[in-house]
């Protein structure tokens, strides 16, 4: 990246009012956002998890079906390899090395990072995919930063720090999630977050941080997901790293595609950059998140898209605001 980029982010120019506590560093772009009034309607004194209290277990939705991995011809095309490279926006010396790498790959930056506008615009600028790393909240006590989604939030709460997230850079083709082992089990919670996601045309990656979260489970409100394959560094050593890249590879040549997540590590940057090269040289195809979800998400028939008014009754003839929710989570109240 430009010597001139990385000076001008020292300096923190038009400081903004804070936003739920959180200073802005910049003057913030926001997203195209719907009226509140267009999102899902429910009683804000009610949590989410005590109306979808009603589900017992998880939802059994259906799984994601992939096209084949073949060209017009019928042929088949080169095992396809979709890198993500989250976490950015905290080091921008870290998140100028992932800009640097040379090839079709996809950064996610997180919504409270510094300069995020100006490094997601470089980041495109070279060909790049970019998109929101959105805070949810995990099982155990490790903090997911400012503004994360929490089972506990109302309807309310969520979208307002949804709309936050989306709002401090542009650009951005998808969210995939930091975090999150317990808030992306929450069918609830999620069915919110897609439905918001689903209006702005916007893919989401599960990043599998939970081994039952419910994105991955296939569709929900008829909204396919890409779902992770391999962190390529839960370990920061090089021969895991390295064990974990194989590993990829095994996946997209039999598959047709793999996706991967690594992490603004030094070491992890410096091997990703190596891969790129030698990947290709060997007859693998990097591509950026929506070049795959263009090869392999079948779209949404209109009955996975249909929406159905729930009516949800607590205690005593309590009656709560009509809630609109996926076809499949509305039929599994009853």
């Amino acid at each position: 990246m430009a010597p001139v980029l990385f000076a001008a982010m020292t300096v923190w120019s038009h400081a903004q009012p804070p936003i739920d506590g959180v200073p802005a560093p910049f003057a913030l772009r926001p997203a195209h956002l719907p009226s509140a009034n267009d999102a899902i309607k429910v009683d804000p004194s009610q949590r989410l998890d005590r109306l979808a209290g009603a589900i017992a277990g998880p939802l059994n939705l259906r799984p994601s079906v992939g096209k084949q991995s073949v060209n017009g011809e019928g042929h088949r095309s080169p095992p396809k390899i979709a890198l993500i490279i989250d976490d950015l926006g905290l080091s921008a010396v870290l998140t100028g090395q992932a800009i640097e790498i040379d090839a079709a790959i996809t950064l996610s930056f997180l919504p409270y990072g510094l300069h995020t506008q100006e490094l997601a615009r470089e980041a495109r600028r070279r060909g790049k995919d970019v998109m929101v790393h959105l805070p949810m909240e995990p099982l155990g006590v490790s903090n997911p930063g400012p503004n994360a989604l929490f089972v506990a939030d109302t309807s309310l709460e969520l979208r307002k720090k949804l709309a936050w997230s989306l709002s401090r850079f542009d650009g951005f083709v998808g969210v995939n999630n930091h975090m999150g082992s317990k808030f992306s089990t929450f069918a609830g919670g999620m069915s919110l977050v897609l439905q918001e996601l689903s209006k702005r045309n916007l893919i989401y990656v599960d990043s599998r941080t939970g081994p039952k979260a419910t994105a991955q489970n296939g569709k929900i409100v008829g909204y396919d997901v890409l779902v992770r394959d391999v962190f390529l560094d839960h370990s920061i050593d090089e021969k895991e790293i390295r064990a974990q890249i194989n590993k990829t590879e095994q996946i997209a040549e039999e598959r047709g595609y793999a996706i991967a997540i690594g992490h603004p590590h030094k070491l992890t940057l410096d091997l990703i950059a190596e891969w790129c090269v030698s990947a290709e040289s060997r007859g693998f195809q990097f591509v950026t998140v929506s070049h795959l979800a263009e090869q392999v998400l079948e779209p949404a028939s209109e009955q996975d898209t249909e929406m159905a008014k729930t009516t949800v009754r607590s205690g005593k003839n309590a009656q709560i605001e009509p809630l609109l929710l996926p076809r499949a989570l509305a039929l599994s109240l009853y």
